[in-house]
């Protein structure tokens, strides 16, 4: 089971921090029904989606929002609104980090989630799209200690594509975007953080909450098919 796994982890490897952090980690995953604590029928259900710059993520979220009751959160878009604030003092600061596509400070990005997750929740909310994170081990981390059991993580949807077709989607998306991201420099460096930071968490996701891998190079339509069945799992198991 996922909770067996979390240990697994900590113990295949035992002079990593991180990796034995996650054994005494909140139970991201794991099945706590046998404990009423945990166990609350508006507890937030949560499925981070995952891929490279140009996977289209943001696209299969809008999708899933059209037929099930999901919230969809962008990482991203939650950091992009924040530097938008005036009075936002971590506005200049993500903005810094964005523009070098860098990963934001996982304490930083959590708490939006957060507040954003709470916020939907109070207007009777349950299922979640947390989209584009965790993008690293840190990011993992921070929400294990800060999220723990306030949301159930069901599983990681990761979308997979050859790279040279990420950068082609992405120069065709800037014609229209007005991202400031959304440039050659910019995606080398966002491709070079996404396999440094990205790719080594998705075993440590796969072990402690599931990893649906989704081939995305297909149609649109095609693409979401395969979304919609891990969808429908998360409902299913959820109900």
């Amino acid at each position: 089971g996922s909770c067996r796994a979390l240990v697994r982890v900590g113990s295949l490897d035992s002079g990593s921090n991180s990796r034995e952090k996650l054994a005494t980690a909140s139970n991201m995953g794991c099945d706590t029904s046998k404990n009423p604590e945990n166990r609350s029928s508006g507890n937030a259900v949560v499925v981070f989606v995952l891929g490279g710059p140009g996977t289209g993520k943001g696209t299969q979220c809008g999708n899933v929002l059209e037929e099930f009751p999901f919230v969809h959160l962008s990482a991203g878009d939650l950091l992009r609104a924040e530097r938008k604030r005036p009075e936002s003092k971590l506005g200049e600061m993500i903005n810094s980090y964005i523009s070098e596509g860098k990963i934001v400070p996982s304490n930083v990005t959590v708490s939006l989630i957060l507040q954003a997750i709470q916020a939907s929740q109070k207007e009777g909310k349950r299922f979640f799209l947390v989209d584009g994170f965790p993008r690293s081990m840190e990011n993992f981390e921070a929400w294990q200690s800060e999220v723990g059991n306030k949301a159930t993580v069901a599983t990681t949807i990761f979308f997979t594509l050859d790279e040279d077709e990420m950068v082609q989607r992405i120069l065709h998306r800037a014609k229209t975007s007005g991202r400031n991201d959304d440039n050659i420099d910019v995606i080398k460096k966002r491709l070079k953080t996404f396999h440094e930071s990205t790719v080594p968490v998705l075993a440590v996701l796969k072990e402690s909450s599931g990893l649906r891998e989704i081939e995305a190079s297909g149609t649109k339509d095609e693409v979401y098919a395969k979304v919609k069945v891990v969808i429908n799992d998360v409902i299913k198991s959820a109900s």
